[in-house]
């Protein structure tokens, strides 16, 4: 049972009154066909294939008017509200989802009515079963479950080569396609966002380490060894360095420094000075050494 709001285009006159209509057409088939399959003598002329094409071709009028509505409705054409709460917006989405599972119910139906034993093997049956299909493709494309929907789909196309229906099956090889390269794109966008996002990350951390980097550095914009232990605490390191560290750290600095600045004429690398550029190059290489500065 769905329990949709009172404002539900599924609700309005118009829609329940064919809703109706088809259920109570619905009724009488399943009445007759139950009879029939009673064995009754009295009802031995009932044309059981036919009751049963009928039954599921109501079916699936039934399921594509509420389909039709519910889509409408959810693509925001329903009535004005002047503000809607948490718990409307919420009482929304649950109503989408128990309407998602309904029609994915009454689909379902559908296509077991039409592998019915006084039918099943017939092409039209096939052909039945192909158009619930169909119609559980467009539900789950509308509903954004992409790979279903291509089940459903790829079900169908089988179903047509099975029965050699050519045309039907061109059709539906062409809208898994589609729906491929849709899902493809999508992807594709969620991946770039992705990296977007790790991008602007990447450049939050490098513009921290500048600014706490440019804190420390002389005039010239050179940062000696002895002021590690303070670039350390600038970016909040939990724990102090260890001298083994500072020495560590400062000598792989050098190495990807091709051109530190030496104060001494000595050249001693325990004198040297590097640029923010050197100390970023080993930031965000892969050395060995593998203390984090930034923690929170």
């Amino acid at each position: 049972m769905v329990n949709l709001r009172p404002q539900s285009i599924v609700l309005k006159p118009g829609v329940r009154e064919r809703q109706r209509e088809l259920e109570a057409v619905i009724t009488k088939y399943e009445l007759l066909l139950a009879i029939g399959q009673s064995k009754n003598a009295d009802f031995a002329s009932l044309d059981l294939p036919q009751l049963v094409f009928r039954l599921a071709e109501c079916r699936l009028c039934l399921i594509r008017l509420q389909r039709s509505a519910w889509q409408i409705e959810q693509s925001g054409q329903e009535p004005a509200q002047t503000h809607i709460g948490d718990g409307d917006e919420e009482d929304t989405g649950m109503e989408a989802h128990s309407m998602q599972t309904k029609l994915e119910e009454m689909l379902e139906e559908t296509r077991k009515v039409y592998q019915l034993p006084e039918v099943a093997r017939s092409t039209l049956a096939v052909q039945g079963q192909v158009q619930v299909l169909i119609g559980k493709g467009e539900l789950l494309t509308f509903c954004k479950d992409y790979a279903n929907a291509m089940a459903a789909y790829a079900e169908a196309i089988r179903l047509c080569y099975n029965i050699q229906d050519e045309t039907t099956e061109a059709i539906l090889t062409s809208k898994l396609q589609k729906l491929q390269r849709q899902a493809n794109a999508l992807e594709r966008v969620k991946s770039l966002a992705n990296e977007c996002a790790s991008e602007n990350d990447t450049e939050s951390e490098r513009s921290r380490l500048k600014s706490a980097f440019e804190k420390l550095a002389d005039t010239d914009g050179f940062l000696g060894k002895d002021q590690l232990q303070m670039l350390a605490q600038e970016l909040r390191m939990t724990d102090a360095l260890s001298n083994s560290e500072i020495d560590d750290i400062w000598r792989q600095l050098l190495k990807n420094d091709k051109t530190a600045q030496t104060t001494s004429a000595t050249g001693s690398p325990f004198m040297s000075k590097i640029t923010f550029a050197a100390l970023w190059r080993w930031w965000v290489s892969d050395a060995e050494y593998d203390t984090v500065f930034l923690n929170d």
